[in-house]
């Protein structure tokens, strides 16, 4: 015969503080995620601004890495 017995406390409270730091990384990630759209959107509307092709060019493809970087983790998760 077999139980299963929780580390500390009882299974309400274990299920409880589970559900809270779920809650708790859900919500970093959404931040995460806001501030990363903030600083593509920051270095898109700086891309027109800048002065030189090449530039122009190195910016482009960081937004495209760091959109590239979102979508796989999206896809991961």
């Amino acid at each position: 015969m077999y139980a299963i017995v929780p580390y500390q406390g009882n299974f309400e409270g274990q299920a409880i503080e589970w559900v809270k730091r779920y809650l708790w990384r859900k919500k970093a990630e959404r931040k995460r995620k806001r501030k990363l759209t903030l600083a593509m959107a920051a270095v898109e509307k700086s891309e027109g601004q800048q002065g030189s092709p090449l530039a122009k060019q190195r910016l482009r493809k960081l937004v495209e890495a760091i959109r590239e970087k979102v979508k796989e983790e999206e896809a991961g998760r």
